[in-house]
């Protein structure tokens, strides 16, 4: 079963950042999908693996 997301409770487990060209289309490509719920981070993305685990792409980083 997926986590909920946003979750209060830190349903996450791990922190990577790594800087990747094109990242939405990429991961959107194989199988992610777009959380549309309300989050509080500015210049992130919301996705879930095809799993259902959430992760965060970050934009406007040079």
């Amino acid at each position: 079963m997926a986590p909920p997301f946003p979750d209060s409770a830190g349903a996450q487990q791990v922190h990577l950042d790594v800087l990747v060209d094109d990242a939405e289309r990429r991961v959107l490509a194989i199988g992610a999908t777009r959380v549309t719920e309300p989050h509080h981070e500015d210049g992130f993305r919301v996705f879930r693996d095809p799993a259902g685990h959430p992760f965060c792409l970050v934009f406007g980083v040079d």
